[in-house]
Formats: structure tokens, sequence, C-alpha cells
């Protein structure tokens, strides 16, 4: 339903699951961004704040919530959200400096925080990853024919 962009549907749905376990993080982190597609930011911040009780160390989480709270009009609680953000980028990245997918997720935040030139340091990086991994997966198919 989210990707349809059924987004009322959804929250009909999501309520019905919420009722079997009211604690599954995964429907309430749907639930929040549904209420966020739909403009409910009150709500969607009441809900991604108790994903983050379940889940504090979900970065998608924190980035949604950033986003709940620049829409409120609340920009010194979401400048703490995008520090504490960026911090967690930075070490995980600093744990997992080849993993590509984090320097696209970290591409996609500074991207959502309209910090345009680092989201573009982020991608380049996944791009580099991504060519040198092509790099040396031909050369090691290379190395096998000959």
């Amino acid at each position: 339903m989210y990707q349809l962009q059924q987004y009322q549907a959804a929250l009909k749905m999501q309520e019905a699951a919420l009722e079997i376990d009211r604690l599954d993080a995964q429907f309430l982190s749907d639930r929040a961004q549904n209420l966020l597609q739909l403009g409910e930011y009150y709500d969607a911040l009441t809900v991604f704040n108790r994903v983050q009780a379940i889940e504090p160390s979900n970065l998608k989480l924190w980035q949604n919530k950033f986003l709940v709270l620049e829409a409120l009009n609340r920009p010194q609680e979401a400048e703490r959200v995008q520090r504490e953000v960026n911090n967690n980028y930075i070490q995980l990245l600093q744990k997992q400096p080849r993993n590509k997918q984090h320097w696209l997720e970290q591409g996609d935040f500074f991207t959502a925080a309209g910090m345009n030139q680092k989201a573009l340091e982020s991608y380049n990086q996944a791009i580099e990853l991504k060519r040198r991994r092509y790099f040396y997966q031909s050369a090691a198919l290379a190395s096998q024919v000959v």
C-alpha cells in the first residue's frame, strides 16, 4: 500500500497489525512513515519516538524524525537529530569504510537535509567503491582466463 501511495489504506492495515503486536518496530515505523506522507506530523513524531525507544540505533528512523521536526518548524531539535545522524554515519563508515550502501544512505540523508555538497561527496564515494569492485572482479576473471 505504501508503494502505491495509498497511505490511508495502509494506516488501516497497520492498525490491525498493531492490534496483534503493539511493539512491532517495523509496523510502527511504517505507520509513522505513512503519517509523515499524509502531513500528520505531530502523530508521526509521536510514533517515531515510540519506535526510537524500541530501536534506538535505526538510522533511517532518525532521518525520518529529522524530516518531521523540519516540517514542524522545530529547528533546534532538527539540528540536534541531524548532528546525531551525522555522527552515527561517521562512526559507521569508520568501521565499514568500504560499505557502498552506507555511503548511499548517508548521501540520501544529506540530500533530505539540503546538504547537497556533502550528499554529492557521499554518492561519489559509493560510485568509486563500485568502480573498484568492478575493476577487481574484472581482473580476477581475466586472471582465471589466462
